[in-house]
């Protein structure tokens, strides 16, 4: 109901949220869904480009037109899959909007484990993270198969 919303102010939100939490309405809720207003998509730059990577540009669309209902700012930024530069992404990821971050295609470790360390909510998509520090969405059968096996063995 708060997501998003910019004429909603502070003493509000929290007399809200407040009566929520008395009336268990928070319990069965992913934690601060209601709060998440603003998420980032890393992803390399053709990503951004239909003709250049058609799959990575039809994900973001498809993010993008999921969260249009909930009000919730997109923004991107490019990354390169491996070598990324980790001053971008520690300095996107620590402005004051990013509440949450999706790393679309970057295969990065370093990024990865920076992602992880940050605390911040973030899902990895069709991303090889070897450590398996965050969840990860792999549409690769053969990717989902080598991450099973290499985590029971």
């Amino acid at each position: 109901m708060l997501a998003g919303k910019a004429n909603t102010s502070a003493r509000a939100r929290e007399q809200v949220l407040a009566c929520a939490r008395e009336l268990g309405v928070m319990d069965g809720m992913a934690a601060g869904r209601m709060l998440l207003n603003n998420l980032i998509i890393f992803a390399p730059q053709r990503a951004f480009d239909q003709r250049s990577d058609i799959f990575y540009y039809r994900v973001i669309q498809s993010i993008s037109k999921a969260l249009s209902p909930h009000e919730v700012r997109l923004r991107y930024c490019a990354l390169e899959e491996f070598d990324s530069d980790p001053a971008l992404f520690l300095s996107r990821m620590n402005e004051a909007d990013t509440q949450a971050a999706i790393l679309l295609g970057i295969d990065d470790p370093h990024i990865h484990d920076l992602a992880a360390d940050l605390a911040k909510p973030c899902v990895l998509i069709n991303c090889r993270d070897e450590r398996m520090r965050l969840p990860a969405i792999a549409p690769d059968h053969r990717l989902i198969g080598a991450f099973a096996a290499r985590y029971l063995f």
